[in-house]
């Protein structure tokens, strides 16, 4: 695989495991204080 499109994928990858921490993050406060 070549360089750039192995750090294109990386990138890609990263940005997708970041949204997936700030979702989580969202809905474990949504549910905190709708469940209070």
């Amino acid at each position: 695989m070549d360089i750039i499109e192995q750090e294109r994928t990386f990138r890609g990858f990263v940005k997708w495991v970041v949204w997936s921490i700030i979702l989580t993050a969202l809905l474990l406060i949504f549910l905190a204080v709708f469940a209070a």
